[in-house]
């Protein structure tokens, strides 16, 4: 019986048009809105692994997911430092808002100023909380605006997301919701906050399951942006948590300019979930001495 052989260069022409296919595909099924808004979110991910240090004012808006469990202790805190308060949070999630300010040094120095915010008392206005992972990777700090003194914790006190704060977990989060996608869109330019902007929409495949390949390429990438190993854990699961994976959708706000994010928002089968405006957004611009 006469053998079957294959001209090797045509195999090697077979190869390379079954690469580029599935590279297009995975570009957005050769859509010219999906590949822009593909070059444009992999300018903001070189940007933001060159970064040294940021800050910025957060404005959040959204159901509060916090547990009563966390707003106990931070009275708790607030009380040990005698001050007092009647707060009392609702049994079931409300439309809430607040406004912090960020500081984040790398590798991971992080510092959280609640400015005003429905998700906690009044009497935590002002406060200070300082995570310094070159001094002790275990701690976080607690500081009452008046109090003279600072409130040692664990990190395996803080239930929260204060831990995850900064662009740390977003940008691993765009990471993950790129592999998840369905649908990516480039939906024009915006300003925000007079901020001339690109706007990216992700429309999420519901069905999708990430693999062990998927997650173990999301673990690595927070290796390389040099997470502590104490949080490596804390900002893998952030972005696979319950509400993650029940996001329809998601709209982003990069600038144009300096190809960082301006503006985030999030939607449960189409209605609005969760939004982060980053304000006075400014980069390269913190030392230790502001910790």
């Amino acid at each position: 019986m006469k053998r079957f052989t294959l001209n090797w260069k045509i195999a090697l022409s077979i190869i390379v048009l079954t690469n580029t296919f599935l590279f297009q595909i995975n570009r957005g099924h050769c859509d010219e809105t999906s590949s822009k808004a593909l070059d444009i979110m992999e300018k903001v991910f070189e940007t933001y692994e060159k970064l040294k240090s940021y800050s910025y004012i957060n404005h959040k808006k959204g159901l509060d997911t916090h547990t009563k469990e966390k707003e106990q202790r931070l009275l708790s805190d607030a009380a040990k430092m005698g001050k007092k308060t009647d707060w009392k949070s609702g049994s079931e999630p409300q439309m809430k808002e607040g406004e912090y300010a960020i500081k984040f040094i790398k590798p991971y120095s992080l510092q959280m100023k609640i400015i005003k915010s429905d998700f906690t008392p009044s009497v935590l206005f002002g406060s200070l909380l300082t995570y310094r992972a070159d001094k002790d990777p275990n701690v976080w700090w607690f500081k009452l605006k008046y109090s003279p003194i600072a409130l040692k914790r664990s990190i395996e006190s803080e239930d929260g997301d204060f831990l995850t704060q900064g662009w740390t977990k977003p940008i691993v989060g765009l990471k993950y919701q790129i592999k998840k996608a369905k649908e990516i869109k480039y939906k024009g330019e915006e300003e925000v906050n007079g901020i001339k902007c690109n706007v990216v929409e992700i429309v999420f495949n519901k069905d999708y399951q990430p693999s062990e390949e998927d997650k173990n390429e999301i673990k690595e990438y927070i290796k390389k942006l040099k997470v502590p190993k104490e949080l490596e854990e804390d900002i893998f699961k952030g972005v696979m948590n319950k509400e993650e994976s029940e996001m329809s959708s998601s709209q982003f706000w990069f600038d144009k300019e300096k190809n960082v994010l301006v503006k985030i928002v999030d939607y449960i089968d189409g209605k609005f979930y969760w939004q982060n405006v980053y304000k006075d957004v400014q980069l390269n611009n913190v030392s230790e001495e502001d910790f």
